[in-house]
Parts: structure tokens; C-alpha cells; sequence
């Protein structure tokens, strides 16, 4: 489902609104159920991002925080646009603005929001007129800002401390990420900000973060201080456009900004180089793909797992060159997680426990709701036995359901599942978080269904180069014990008769017997054979899998 997302509302200095594209990355795979905003300023990357479920927006600038307040309230909103649907923005009114007293909150909040709108840069500090009439947007649709902001604002804290108290406050919720935006190091302060922030607020910052068990990330000038300062940390550098007027400069080009972002987590973003504006979209498309390019481990224990064949499906989608990617039958998705990202991606499964909790996994806020639950979680075989009965009535309840059962059942085997949990070779639940996160970066925008095969195969291709990867039960498999859905000789010869139609390259996997051998004798078949196991066996006792592999070409 698509977000609508407000636009700002207040002009602002230093805004970081040209610089979204590349920090969306820095939260968007970052788990997390309570976010801050430390230096609220303009509230780019708030009204940018989703909420959550805990949210404190702050800042020492008391006529602003004023301003959002009366904004987020319903009815003090509604009064707001009422009058500046009869406002008019010329210079005589902004110096009457300038001169305006205001006696309370209401008051104060038009004052601040009409000299924003019409000032040069949105400057409120001594501001000077600089509204144009081509280029500004008039007061009668200034309420196209202020109702969804305002709607957004709804239910969040909102206050006016002293950055300190702000960081070092404990959590609301599980997990709690931090975004400060302070006035940079260099900054001509008494052009831009209303609230001073001396060189000792800069030392004052780094020594409260570097102390800090939340995770953060920053925004800076790229300078010696700064990099000094925070040489504890991970800085990223950055160049992005930035503008603080209506007016165009050097040759029509706006200004660029190079920046700083530094974390104090491992977001998984590799940078070589700055990224400029001009790159925008290639810079977030890169960074996002490089963050989820490693391999990682499935977060399920799945019957019938590709795990230890990896080494020999390989090959095959690094002879495929393409830049979308299918799998019908996702399961444990062993391959997902092992191969690297390509920008189009669809998981499919027919088992609806299953894609919901992916889906559960995928969304930031619900990710970390699951964590929050698994984490406090005993393995016990009393506890399997309640979970076996429960009757979750929410998607996070199935979720919670499905991947306790999954870690704690005998071979991860969901039909009538089986206590299979070994104290010494089972991963205890306090470890289960890793693999929930690593699952969570590893499938932002990655298209997640619960349909019938066909539909996959089949379906329009998005891009110039398609490689699927197809893991259907096998066909001498025990169902009956290892599946929640039959697949019947009827859907395997309805696979197959698909399979030959499709221009599409694929690879599929298979038990090696002759009824498999005779419905794919059109195509390129390989016999392979990988040690795998249903429990919690050691490897010497693991069975050896006489498989096939089968595609639609031929490797060179």
C-alpha cells in the first residue's frame, strides 16, 4: 500500500528536504517503535517518514514548537485556515506581522506560520520579506500544508528541552532511533537561527551521543571538527543541493551542501564517494541496493531447505544476468537470502502464515513489535504446546505464532508441528532478533504475495531480464507431514506444462526420480547431490538429497 506523505510545512533553513533520497536508507532498515527528533526545525524527515508508535518531536525554539501545537490540534487548525483563506501576502502585511503582540498560543502560532511563509528562507529571526508571487505558495493554500501536517502531528509529543534531556530520556518502546539535525558546525548562526548553539553545544552533543544506548543518526557540515568530534562513530559523506530563497544562483544551479551523516550503527551503506543531487535517484538506488547485496541466513528453519545447495544454484543466477527476480514457491527462502538484490523482486508462497509473517518482518514498526515478543520468549515444551493451540486473532499474532513454532518445532515443520527444540544446537530465543533484522533489511520494497504459481510465472515482465528460481514440494515428498498445502500430481504436471510455455530462464530444483525426468524431458536436467537434514541431527547422520536441477538453458 502506498503512503501518502504530507508536503512540509514550514519553509526552513538548513531544511533537510533535498537530501531525503539519500537518508531514507538510514532509517527505513532500521527497526524501530519510538522516534525522536531531537531538533525538530522544519521536520523534514518526520513528515517524510512513516510514524511509529512512539513519537517526540523537539526543539529550543519555543514560537515553533508553539506553532506545531496549535497545528495538531483539530480545531485550533481549522480556525488557523479560516483566516488565512482571508490573508493577503504583501509587504505592508508582513510588517504588520513583524509589529504584531501576541497574547496567546493561537496567536503566536499566526504570527510565526505567516512571517515563515513570507519571509526570505522562512527566517524568522529579524525576517525580511521575500515572498514572490510566482514562485510562493499564496495563503489560501497554505491550508494544503497545514491539514495533513497537522493530522500527522496528531498524538505526538511535542516539546521544547534542552537536546540533553531529550537523548538521555529512556525508552517508550522496544527500540528507539534518534534523528539530530543541530545547526552545523560552521553555520552563520546569527543569519539563520533564532536559538543560539554555542561551540561548547557542538562538544556538549558528541559527549551525550557517544554515550547514548539509542541508536542515532546525524547530520553535519563535513568539517575537521566535526570528524574529530565524532571519530567514535561511522560518517558517511554526503553532497546534496540545498536552497535558502526563492532566487536561482550560479548560472541557475542551487547550491550544494557537502554534508556529513554519521550513525552509531551499521546501517550496512557503502559509500565510495559523495553522491551529488544531479545523482539522487542512481545514489539511493545504489545505496539501497549495496546495503542488502550480502548474503544472509534465512530466519526460518524450513523442511526441504536450499541451504546446503546453494553452491550449486549459484551459478545459475549468476549466469542470468537480470534485474528481476521471481520465486513462486518462496518457503524458507534460502536463495533470496543468499543471492544479491536485483530492482525488481517478487516472493510468492501459497501458505498465508507464512507470507504474513514476512510481511510482519518486512514493515518497520511491526518488525519491531515481533522482536519486542520473540525476545522475551522461553523455548519449553510447555510453552510449544500453548503456542500449538493459540488462536492469533492479528496479523503480528500469527506472525509471533508462526515464527515461534517454526524455531521450536521439529524441522521447522508447521503441519501438526512437533516440540523439536535441542537446548545446545537450537538457537535460543534471546538470538532470534539478529536473524529477524537481517530478514527485515533484506526484503525492504520486495514484492511479497500469497498466490497460486501460475499467477507468477505467468505474470507481465517489469524489466528487460527475468530469472526465477522455482522450489516446489517434491514429488515423492511426504506431504501429509511436512506440508501445510498438497501439491498433487496434477499441480506438478500443471507446472510443468507452464514451465515449457515461458520465455522466462529459470531454475528449478527437484527430487531425482523418473516420473520428474519424463515431465521435464524438453529440458536441461542435472543430477546433484547436497547433504540435508529435518532436525537437529549432526552432520555425519544427515541424509544425502539425490536432486535435480532443471532449467530452460544451458549454463557455459
Amino acid at each position: 500500500m502506498t503512503v501518502n506523505l504530507p508536503r512540509l510545512l514550514f519553509r526552513y533553513p538548513g531544511g533537510k528536504f533535498y537530501a531525503l533520497k539519500l537518508l531514507r536508507p538510514f532509517w527505513q532498515n532500521t527497526p524501530h517503535d519510538e522516534y525522536r527528533e531531537v531538533m525538530v526545525g522544519g521536520g523534514a524527515v518526520f513528515f517524510d517518514k512513516p510514524k511509529v508508535r512512539h513519537n517526540w518531536l523537539n526543539d529550543k525554539h519555543e514560537d515553533l514548537m508553539t506553532t506545531y501545537r496549535v497545528v495538531a490540534d483539530p480545531e485550533l487548525r481549522e480556525q488557523l485556515v479560516e483566516l488565512f483563506e482571508k490573508e493577503v501576502a504583501t509587504k505592508e502585511r508582513h510588517a504588520e506581522m513583524k509589529e504584531f503582540i501576541p497574547r496567546n498560543d493561537f496567536e503566536i502560532a499566526l504570527k510565526f506560520y505567516y512571517l515563515n511563509r513570507t519571509s526570505f528562507s522562512g527566517k524568522t529571526r529579524s525576517p525580511s520579506w521575500g515572498w514572490r508571487p510566482v514562485r510562493s505558495l499564496p495563503p489560501h493554500r497554505w491550508k494544503e500544508r497545514i491539514r495533513p501536517c497537522g493530522v500527522k502531528l496528531e498524538d505526538t509529543r511535542m516539546t521544547c528541552l534542552d537536546f540533553e534531556d531529550v537523548v538521555t530520556a529512556p525508552s517508550f518502546g522496544a527500540s528507539t532511533l534518534l534523528f539530530v539535525d543541530p545547526p552545523y558546525f560552521h553555520a552563520k548562526q546569527e543569519n539563520h537561527y533564532s536559538e543560539s548553539f554555542s561551540e561548547n553545544d557542538h562538544y556538549r552533543l558528541a559527549t551525550v551521543l557517544e554515550k547514548t544506548s539509542h541508536k542515532f543518526f546525524l547530520t553535519y557540515d563535513d568539517c575537521k571538527e566535526v570528524r574529530e568530534l565524532y571519530s567514535f562513530a561511522r560518517n558517511f559523506p554526503l553532497e546534496f543541493v540545498y536552497r535558502i530563497d526563492n532566487s536561482r544562483d550560479r548560472g541557475g544551479r542551487r547550491k550544494y551542501g557537502q554534508e556529513l551523516v554519521i550513525t552509531n550503527y551499521d546501517p550496512q551503506i557503502a559509500v565510495d564517494k559523495p553522491f551529488t543531487h544531479t545523482e539522487n535517484e542512481a545514489a539511493h538506488s545504489e545505496i539501497v541496493t549495496r546495503m542488502m547485496d550480502r548474503s544472509t541466513k534465512s530466519p526460518f528453519r524450513f523442511p526441504g531447505s536450499k541451504a546446503q545447495a546453494i553452491k550449486y544454484i549459484r551459478p545459475h543466477w549468476e549466469g542470468n544476468p537480470h534485474t528481476e527476480y521471481r520465486e513462486p514457491f518462496l518457503g524458507g527462502g534460502a536463495v533470496f537470502f543468499s543471492k544479491p538484490r536485483v530492482p525488481s523482486i517478487w516472493l510468492n508462497d501459497i501458505d498465508e502464515g507464512l507470507v504474513t509473517t514476512y510481511k510482519t518482518i518486512q514493515d518497520a514498526e511491526s518488525c519491531s513489535l515481533l522482536i519486542e515478543r520473540v525476545s522475551q520468549e522461553e523455548a519449553t515444551k510447555e510453552r510449544h504446546t500453548e503456542m500449538k493451540h493459540w488462536k492469533p486473532k492479528t496479523a503480528l499474532d500469527i506472525a509471533h505464532r508462526y515464527f515461534y513454532l517454526n524455531r521450536t518445532s521439529y524441522s521447522g515443520i508447521m503441519k501438526k508441528p512437533a516440540w523439536g527444540y535441542h537446548p545446545k544446537k537450537s538457537v535460543p530465543p534471546e538470538r532470534w532478533e539478529p536473524r529477524i533484522l537481517q530478514a527485515h533489511e533484506k526484503l525492504q520494497g520486495v514484492k511479497i504475495t500469497s498466490q497460486d504459481f501460475k499467477s507468477v510465472i505467468e505474470a507481465p515482465t517489469r524489466n528487460d531480464s527475468v530469472f526465477m528460481f522455482i522450489d516446489p514440494p517434491y514429488y515423492e515428498a511426504d506431504q501429509k507431514r511436512a506440508y501445510e498445502h498438497s501439491f498433487t500430481q496434477t499441480d506438478h504436471a500443471r507446472l510443468a506444462a507452464i514451465l515449457k510455455e515461458t520465455d522466462l530462464p529459470f531454475c528449478l530444483t527437484y527430487d531425482n526420480c523418473e516420473l520428474v525426468r519424463d515431465l521435464y524431458d524438453w529440458a536441461t536436467i542435472t543430477s546433484v547431490s547436497w547433504r540435508y537434514h529435518t532436525a537437529n541431527s549432526r552432520k555425519a547422520s544427515r541424509k544425502m538429497g539425490q536432486e535435480l536441477i532443471i532449467s530452460n538453458y544451458k549454463l557455459e
